[in-house]
Order: structure tokens, then sequence, then C-alpha cells
């Protein structure tokens, strides 16, 4: 996959004329490499750029972009010609930037058949997506010596970019034996900064399972299908440019991971017994990683899914997803080494911590710790003002989780077409629901999230909006309001410690979740 990109004049090229300037010509075509790069499986983007009388290549990745050298087309004609007859007729999708580990099945292919009669199935009846996914391509990932299969649709896909470009994926190694039972694993890929521990690692440094947390199987940084035993290559963006750099402490490794769990989205919840029931058991998760001395730092409504077991146990009817982004202590970060194979036995003696830990902040350089439409006010305060000393603590994570429960309600009643089975959904409330929703997280800009928070009463959109919320359940926000209050008082004397601990939070779920079971 490839694109041109042509301008008129040679001063509408690719070099700025102001240092710290992006030229046109540079900021459209991120535009359409950004495209190419949220395809499934995609390394890197190539462009031809054609500009007056002038050309060069363009390779857009996840670390930025590269120039080759600027040639006069007429003096250098034949360099032109080689590059198009090239990009036409002789690159492979490898070539192009497709991940030397995939490769896409024939529709008769067997493997293809199951996957795609397994993506029918979850299509649930839906016409427009049974037809969608029928065409949809079925890809064959080699990871660790295993061949896993796609099914249907990516079940996320980061648009962006540059960033970690997260893409996951409903997976099979035995589509056929699949489609018999209904069982399958997710897939994950994703770009890791080198210089932070991957989430592979972190993941085989928690000890024991936990019945909210997602269960993981595998995981390790993709290698090249060349490398030789002796000498294993790492897909990185520096081996990517062929750098050769001899540290690997600034360059982004391209990492996966299978995991058992499969979830949903926490807004598409059938009932709010089910949705806090959902939440408790991801807090409950947190609390066990926190104590462990494993800091989760991203928690948002995309971490926090439901079970897909419509029939799953009260303490898994949700799990804790996603400790990419994860803090460790230092005496356990000090333990944590990369693996290449199948993951070892966590070590029986790393140092659980359990009175107040604390995290480092990430490298300079590091990617953006959290999501800010779900940050803690506080941190919203250290990003805004840039201090990249602030110290990470446990009721910051607390708070974030606060703030999904009310994403999650608002959206299912504002956006989420189907009815609740506890509740008649009318115009008015959605109307309602989604300004409110529009409020709360319809910003990206952290300065604007921070003064909504900053305001006296946060929730003050839901003043005088008693429809907002289902008759049955508006004596129960009573209590979180309190909580959100409790929290911005201790902010306000000063206490440093206990800012809203999972205890605190738990007594509140537990007392409207007691509520709900009485509820008619």
């Amino acid at each position: 996959m490839s694109f041109v990109k042509l301008k008129p004049t040679a001063a509408q090229g690719p070099k700025p004329t102001e240092e710290d300037t992006v030229t046109e010509i540079v900021a459209e075509a991120a535009e359409y490499a950004r495209a190419h790069l949220s395809l499934p499986f995609q390394l890197f983007s190539i462009g031809l750029f054609i500009f007056g009388k002038q050309f060069c290549v363009a390779i857009f990745d996840k670390d930025g972009l590269q120039f080759s050298p600027v040639y006069d087309l007429w003096d250098n004609l034949d360099i032109l010609i080689r590059i198009i007859r090239r990009m036409c007729h002789e690159m492979s999708p490898v070539d192009f930037g497709q991940d030397p580990n995939v490769s896409i099945l024939s529709r008769d292919d067997p493997n293809s058949v199951a996957c795609h009669s397994i993506a029918t199935m979850l299509a649930n009846g839906d016409a427009d997506l049974i037809k969608e996914v029928s065409n949809y391509p079925t890809y064959a990932i080699d990871f660790c010596n295993v061949n896993y299969y796609t099914i249907g649709f990516p079940v996320s896909n980061s648009l962006s970019l540059l960033g970690r470009g997260t893409c996951i994926w409903r997976v099979s190694t035995s589509p056929g034996e699949s489609l018999a039972t209904g069982v399958f694993v997710i897939l994950k890929t994703a770009w890791r900064q080198s210089n932070r521990p991957s989430e592979s690692a972190i993941m085989e440094r928690v000890k024991g399972n936990h019945d909210g947390l997602v269960q993981y199987l595998q995981g390790s940084d993709v290698f090249f299908p060349s490398s030789s035993p002796i000498s294993p290559a790492k897909i990185t963006t520096t081996n990517l440019r062929n750098q050769n750099r001899h540290v690997e402490g600034d360059t982004t490794i391209l990492h996966r991971l299978i995991f058992k769990t499969v979830g949903r989205p926490i807004w598409e919840f059938d009932s709010y017994l089910e949705f806090f029931l959902a939440i408790k058991a991801a807090l409950n998760a947190h609390k066990f990683l926190a104590d462990q001395g494993i800091m989760h730092r991203d928690i948002s409504a995309g971490n926090v899914l439901l079970s897909s077991n419509p029939n799953a146990p009260d303490s898994q009817k949700g799990f804790l997803i996603d400790l990419e982004l994860a803090g460790v202590d230092n005496a356990t970060l000090n333990e944590t080494k990369d693996t290449t194979s199948l993951p070892s036995v966590p070590n029986p003696t790393v140092p659980i911590i359990t009175a107040h830990p604390t995290w480092t902040p990430p490298p300079r350089g590091a990617v953006l710790i959290g999501t800010v439409q779900f940050m803690a006010f506080e941190r919203l305060l250290d990003l805004s003002s840039k201090n990249q000393q602030s110290i990470y603590r446990i009721h910051h994570d607390i708070e974030s989780f606060i703030w999904v429960i009310y994403y999650g309600i608002l959206y299912r009643i504002g956006y989420v077409k189907r009815e609740l089975t506890e509740e008649t959904i009318s115009t008015e409330l959605s109307k309602i629901s989604r300004s409110a929703f529009q409020t709360l997280f319809g910003h990206a800009d952290t300065h604007r999230i921070a003064q909504q928070r900053y305001i006296p009463d946060p929730f003050l959109v839901f003043h005088n909006q008693e429809t907002l919320w289902p008759l049955h359940i508006q004596q129960f926000f009573d209590d979180m309001f309190r909580f959100i209050h409790t929290i911005r008082g201790r902010r306000a004397n000063g206490i440093k410690f206990g800012w809203g601990t999972h205890e605190e939070l738990l007594v509140v779920l537990d007392r409207i979740i007691a509520a709900l079971r009485q509820t008619p």
C-alpha cells in the first residue's frame, strides 16, 4: 500500500522554510499514512512526493517519518521510473509494510471458511454485518511458532498515526474446532517503548489469578521470520529503518499477547445489576494488582469490560484489561525480564508492596499515561502544568473508576439503541443523557477537561435533571456524589494519602448492588 502526493512547485516540497513547522504536503501525506497504518498488520507506509521539478520518497512508521534525498526530476528521470516500476509491479505486500509474520488466506481455505462461519454467528442475525464480515479477509498470524487465524473484523483498532497502534482480534488456532465449541482467544498487537517493561513481562509478574483480571496466556516481542535462533531480530522501527542501533533504549518494538478472556464493551450492559457487578469485579482486580506493587494507571471505559458469558458468576461479570502502561514498584521492576518464548511461572520472591505504594513517572518522551477523559483531577493539573515528576497514587485510579461508571451509564442510555431489560428508555431521556455525556466526556483538551472538573460540583450537569437517571437507581447516585466530594474535600485539606481507597468505593458499590437486588 502506497500513495503519490503532487504539488505544482518546488517551494511546496516537504522541507520547511522555518524550524519546527510542518509543510502542507507532509501534513496531507500524514493523513494518508495514518489511514494505511490503521489497516490490519501494517508496519509502515510509503509515499512518493513530486513537487515541481523535484521528487523524493517518504516512509511513515510509528516513530515518525524518513525522507530519501531530493532528486531533480529531469536529471534523475531514470530513478523516478525505477521507483514507479518497483512500486507498481515488483514490490510485495511485505515490501509495502505488511507484517512478514502475517498472510491472507484464500476464501476457499478451510480455516477461512470456518472463521467466516464463526463471524457470521457472532453477527447475531444482523444482515448488514453478516454481509460485511463475509467479504472480510481472514489473516493467518505466525506467533511463537503457532498459527492464529482472525475471526471477522478487529475488536478494536487504533486510528492514530503515532503511538501504540493497538489492534485486538478474536483468533483461533483451530477454527473448525472453535466453530463447534464457540471457544476462541484474543490476540493483541501493539508497539511498545523499549525503555519500558513490556505488557507480557508485567503480566508475568502477577502472582496468582483473579476473576476480575483478564486471563493471560502468552506474549512476547515479535521477530522477523528470517531471524536465526542464534541471532534473533525483533521487529522494531530501528530495524525497519536499517539503522542497527546498538542501544535498544530509543526505539519502539512490536509486541503481541494472547488472552483467554473474551468480553464486550462496558456500556452494553443488559441490567444495572450486571453493570455494577462488573465494575466491582474490575475494582477488586485493581486492588489485587496494587497489593502486588502493580498500578494500572489507565483506567478507562475501554479497559473495563463485561464478560461475554451471560451466565458468568458475579465475581466474573466484568474484568480489567490492558496493563501496557502499568507502573511497577522499583523492586518488582528490577526483577522484570522480557521473554521471547512462552511465559514462565512468576517469580515467587517478588516483593509485595502494601502500604501506599508510589510509581515513578515514565521516561521523558514516553507515551501519555492514562486516558484524559477519565483522568483524576490532580493528574489533569499535572499534565496541564507539564509536571514531569508527579507521583502516581492509588486514588488517581480510584477516581478514574468513578468516571468510568458515569461514562458507561450515560453512553448506554444515550447511544445504545436496544432497551435495558429493566428500563424503557425514552427519546427525551436519551437526549438528556447525550447532552450530559458530551459535557463530561466530549472533549480531548486537557485544560478544558480540568476546568470542567474544577468547578465546585463537577456533576452540576445532573442538577435539576431528575429524569436523567431511571427512577429505581436515582437514589444510589447520592452515594457516588458523596464519595467524589469526599475525595475533593480531602484534596482541599491537603491530605496526601488515602484520597479514596478501594475499600471506600467497594462499600458504595456494595450498597448499590444490594439495593438493586431488592428492586422488583
